[in-house]
C-alpha cells in the first residue's frame, strides 16, 4: 500500500468520524454512573424527581419506555436542554444510569468547546444530572429490602377498605383508614388474628396508579356485624416470593422491583399483585429502618 493511498484511507475514516460527531452523535455530552439500586427504582425516581426539582425551572416528560428509557425537556434560566435517559441492569443490585444530553440548536458549536474546555452548557446539565443523583441515592437510603426465597402467604378473613390512588400516597390512605378499621375490630369485640395487611389488586405502571385492600385480618365469626364503608374478605394462601423490607410503609412500593428482578433473573413467572403484612404501628413513631414488613409477591399459576 502506498502512502497516497494510506492518507486517503485515514482521510476518509476521519472524515466518517467528524460526521458522526457532528452529525450523527445523538447527544452534545453523555454523564454516566451506578447506583446500588434496581432499574425500575431509578426510573420511578425519574418521575418523582421530575416533578419536585428545584434545579429546573420547568421539566416535561416527551417519551418514555417504563424501567428502561426516559426523554425529559428541562428549562433553565430561558435555555432548553433534552436529556436521554437509559437505565441498565449491570447485576442483582447495580444500576448503570446514562444521560445523554443536548441543547436545541447550539449542537455544532457545544460539540466543538466541549473536548478543549469547560462550557456553561457542560456545568449547567452536569448540575441537573447530579441533583438527580442526589435524589435517587436520598431514596435509596431510606429502605432495605432482602429476598428470602420463596413460600405461601398468610391465609386470613379480614375486614377490609378500598382504595385506588398512587403508590406514594397509599401509606396516607392507610394512615386515614387505620384508627377506623382498628375501632371497628374492638368496637364490635371481634378477635384479632394477625396483622394490618394491604393486598395490592391492580398495578396500572405506565398512569402510576395502584388499587389495593386495606385489612385488618380477625378470626371469622358466624354473625358479622355491618358497616357502609368495611367489607369483608378472605385472603387465600398461594405459593410467592417473600422479601423482608425494612422502612417507612410509604416508600414499600420502591421495593417491589426489586423483588420483580428477583423473580425474573430466577426464571419465576410472577403477578404484580404484591401483598404487605405490617409489624409496627407508624401512629408510634420510632426509627423507620426498624420498621418490618413482608411482603409477598404471587407466582402466577398458569
Amino acid at each position: 500500500m502506498n502512502m497516497n493511498r494510506l492518507f486517503a484511507i485515514l482521510g476518509l475514516l476521519l472524515l466518517a468520524l467528524i460526521s458522526w460527531y457532528f452529525l450523527i452523535k445523538p447527544s452534545d455530552y453523555n454523564v454516566y454512573f451506578n447506583v446500588s439500586t434496581s432499574s425500575g427504582h431509578a426510573y420511578d425516581e425519574l418521575l418523582n424527581w421530575d416533578s419536585v426539582t428545584e434545579a429546573a425551572d420547568e421539566t416535561t416528560v416527551s417519551s418514555q419506555f417504563p424501567y428502561r428509557e426516559l426523554t425529559q425537556q428541562l428549562s433553565v434560566n430561558k435555555t432548553t436542554y433534552n436529556i436521554e435517559w437509559n437505565l441498565s441492569r449491570l447485576n442483582d443490585s447495580t444500576t448503570r444510569v446514562k444521560a445523554g444530553i443536548s441543547e436545541p440548536g447550539h449542537k455544532i458549536v457545544n460539540r466543538i468547546l466541549i473536548p478543549f474546555t469547560d462550557t456553561e452548557f457542560e456545568n449547567t446539565t452536569l448540575n441537573l444530572v447530579m441533583d438527580y443523583k442526589k435524589f435517587l441515592e436520598e431514596s435509596i437510603s431510606q429502605f432495605n429490602i432482602e429476598v428470602t426465597g420463596t413460600e405461601t402467604t398468610p391465609s386470613k378473613f379480614c375486614a377490609c377498605t378500598r382504595a385506588k390512588t398512587t403508590p406514594e400516597n397509599k401509606a396516607f390512605k392507610m394512615m386515614r383508614d387505620y384508627s377506623y378499621l382498628s375501632g371497628f375490630i374492638a368496637s364490635n369485640g371481634l378477635e384479632a388474628d394477625g396483622n394490618p395487611v394491604v393486598d395490592i389488586l391492580e398495578f396500572q405502571e405506565e398512569k402510576r396508579l395502584i388499587e389495593f385492600d386495606f385489612c385488618f385480618p380477625f378470626k371469622k365469626q358466624d354473625s358479622l356485624p355491618e358497616s357502609p364503608d368495611i367489607f369483608f374478605k378472605q385472603i387465600e394462601a398461594r405459593p410467592a416470593i417473600k422479601a423482608i423490607y425494612n422502612g417507612d410503609y410509604r416508600f414499600s412500593n420502591k421495593s417491589w422491583y426489586h423483588i420483580f428482578d428477583y423473580a425474573e433473573d430466577q426464571d419465576i413467572p410472577y403477578l404484580k399483585q404484591p401483598l404487605e403484612v405490617y409489624y409496627n404501628n407508624p401512629n408510634m413513631g420510632g426509627n423507620t429502618l426498624e420498621w418490618v414488613t413482608d411482603i409477598y409477591l404471587p407466582i402466577d399459576p398458569s
